[in-house]
């Protein structure tokens, strides 16, 4: 009873946490004379940004959940919005978005197959893999040349399409996670790969799949991306494309702190959600995303410096207990 009781009083706390962060938020840029969210094309960013981080967050946890990175997701991001606009550029919304995840989905199939078959490690596989999709990306926009623009798509069109895709990816992962095997294997997997080698997982299609999964939910960032900035996202060398990463990064560790509470995918949900409010009202303070991406590398470090040493310094609030204190006085 007591459990249960703990429980839900952790939830509530889970739940408090966007409020907060909207009460803050609200509360510093009324400070500074900025309006924030009060127009449909800023309600319409803030959905936007909400969206795009959660797929985002999403395709980097199936991937750091068992014990590997992807640095090749940024760029297949990047690449899917000029292989759907070649090939649809007037498609509707759900065309594009289709296509976006099917490109998606093969360019996750490329690399799940290229790292299974080469046996090297995912991390300098993904950074070749990289390399690759970015100049693809390089050349399908001719240098940075063609650029797609959006047109003739509204601002309730627009916000529809983000509304409806937060839903269902919801149903989806629910879906993928619970009632199939890859779900059930996947979290073995992550548990424990040599435990659920030993008992008999084929870890090489589970990893398969996930890549696939990875690969299919950044092709619809990639979309997303063209979306929320009305054209087509630059794609440059030299590992430019990884700087989308770190965007995705921040909201699926602070998902990570707020799940303990919220349950996983409640976490994942609420740090999008807190995450995308700081991002809009950066943005609406009118910072360049060169700015953006410096505070964004910030507060990572911050966070990361945060989880690392959690149990270091709570072990020191809990050394200077009332009890020691007395001790120490006798």
């Amino acid at each position: 009873m007591q459990d249960s009781k703990n429980s839900s009083r952790l939830k509530i706390l889970g739940l408090l946490v966007p409020l907060v962060t909207f009460a803050a938020i609200k509360l510093i840029l009324s400070a500074l004379d900025t309006p924030w969210l009060d127009s449909g094309r800023s309600v319409l960013y803030f959905c936007a940004e909400v969206t795009t981080l959660l797929f985002m967050s999403v395709a980097l946890s199936l991937n750091l959940k068992c014990g590997s990175f992807d640095f090749s997701l940024g760029a297949v991001a990047l690449l899917t919005p000029y292989l759907s606009l070649g090939v649809f550029p007037a498609a509707d919304l759900l065309t594009l978005f289709v296509t976006a995840v099917f490109f998606g989905c093969l360019l996750g199939l490329i690399s799940g197959c290229t790292q299974i078959l080469t046996r090297l490690s995912p991390a300098f596989c993904s950074l070749c893999l990289c390399i690759i999709y970015e100049g693809l990306g390089h050349i399908c926009s001719r240098g940075g040349q063609t650029k797609y623009a959006l047109t003739g798509k509204t601002d309730d069109s627009l916000l529809r399409f983000f509304i409806l895709s937060t839903v269902f990816l919801l149903v989806f992962l629910w879906f993928v996670m619970k009632k199939t095997v890859f779900g059930y294997n996947y979290r073995a997997v992550s548990c424990n790969e040599k435990i659920a080698r030993a008992a008999g997982v084929d870890t090489e299609w589970n990893k398969l799949f996930l890549y696939i999964i990875s690969g299919g939910l950044m092709g619809a960032v990639g979309i997303m991306l063209y979306l929320r900035e009305g054209e087509s996202v630059p794609a440059a060398l030299n590992f430019s494309s990884v700087r989308v990463l770190f965007f995705g990064l921040l909201p699926l560790f602070v998902g990570r702190l707020i799940s303990r509470s919220s349950g996983e995918l409640s976490g994942e949900v609420i740090g999008s959600v807190c995450i995308a409010m700081i991002y809009s009202a950066l943005a609406q303070l009118g910072l360049s995303e060169s700015l953006r991406t410096v505070i964004c590398g910030g507060g990572l470090l911050l966070l990361l410096i945060y989880i690392s040493n959690e149990k270091r310094i709570f072990k020191k609030i809990h050394l200077k207990s009332p009890v020691q204190n007395r001790l120490k006085k006798i």
